[in-house]
């Protein structure tokens, strides 16, 4: 996908009315954007890297080798505590199953496991996490804007977001009508994996949609919502230094970039002026269209952009549904998020 261009500008790709299928959009979006979130605090790159730190340590695993719980215990504490790494919680057993240490906060989740090795053996394993609870409420609202709630054996945990009078004692289930802070919400839910094991609810409130967004198609409900999410990411950011070269971009927008079940954007491509200064890949397209639809090596894009600097504007590129498609068909964000 490195070619040239075609250019071909219309204002949308297809010509139906998201209509009654927009809440249902911006609910199955919203929701999307959040799961991202928590898959990355397990399968990132900083979970990755903790991942090494732990197994990668000849103390603990010398320690676990020996059924060692003191030794084990150091160790465990000096991995959890050493300033840089982002481990929360590390919880260590032997090769039979005994618990030798268990170190972090107490409500923690997405939790990661693996194997201990010493001298080439198996001698134990370990289960640990680099977010907990309120962490992870806090990059969605960051990203997002959307107030979230976490549900622990049926019960919520933080009323960090919602005010306490306001949240739902048990989980609601998906689409239930809330008001948080005055505002008329509906909620999402999907489940996130507790530390060590089991299973807990998060819960999205999402504003209801605007009327204006039932007008359009639900591929640019998706897009609007969706840039509304990039915009608020690009304001964490010293752009100029956070943009660096051609390839690749930063970690906080390559993780919205949709690769499963056609949610998100596709590309994202940052030009300074006529030069590209980042993107998802170096040879982008020379001409981009700040909204509409055009056409990149004979596949049509939905576009959303916007100038987060004089100079500077960040481009994401949507696949197009084919003409007449309708219902949802990517990740949105806040709700009534226009170009």
């Amino acid at each position: 996908m490195c070619g040239g261009i075609a250019a071909a500008l219309a204002q949308s790709s297809g010509t139906v009315a998201c209509g009654a299928a927009t809440a249902s959009t911006v609910v199955n979006d919203d929701r999307w954007a959040a799961e991202v979130i928590y898959r990355e605090e397990r399968h990132g790159l900083e979970v990755s890297a903790d991942s090494a730190h732990i197994t990668g340590a000849a103390d603990l695993a010398a320690a676990v080798a020996s059924d060692d719980a003191a030794v084990t215990l150091v160790a465990v504490k000096r991995i959890v505590f050493t300033p840089g790494w982002h481990i929360v919680r590390l919880r260590v057993l032997s090769r039979s199953g005994q618990l030798l240490a268990d170190v972090g906060g107490p409500y923690v989740i997405a939790p990661v496991t693996g194997k201990l090795n010493y001298q080439g053996k198996v001698v134990g394993s370990y289960v640990m996490s680099v977010q907990d609870d309120v962490g992870y409420a806090k990059l969605v609202t960051r990203f997002t804007h959307l107030p979230i709630e976490l549900y622990r054996d049926g019960k919520p945990l933080l009323g960090r977001d919602w005010p306490l009078s306001q949240v739902p004692t048990s989980p609601p289930t998906d689409g239930t009508a809330v008001t948080i802070n005055g505002v008329v919400s509906q909620t999402a839910s999907f489940a996130v994996s507790q530390f060590p094991s089991g299973t807990a609810r998060a819960e999205v409130a999402i504003p209801q949609p605007s009327a204006v967004l039932a007008d359009r198609t639900c591929a640019l409900v998706s897009v609007a919502a969706f840039g509304a999410i990039a915009k608020d990411i690009a304001e964490l950011f010293d752009l100029p230094k956070s943009f660096k070269s051609s390839v690749p971009l930063d970690d906080e927008y390559r993780l919205f970039v949709g690769t499963d079940g056609g949610f998100g954007p596709r590309y994202i491509f940052v030009r300074r002026g006529s030069i590209q200064i980042a993107g998802s890949f170096a040879d982008g397209p020379t001409d981009i269209p700040h909204s509409g639809s055009f056409i990149f090596d004979g596949a049509t894009w939905n576009v959303y952009s916007f100038a987060p600097l004089p100079s500077t504007r960040i481009y994401l590129l949507f696949g197009a549904p084919a003409e007449g498609a309708s219902g949802p068909s990517g990740a949105s964000g806040p709700s009534g998020a226009t170009q």
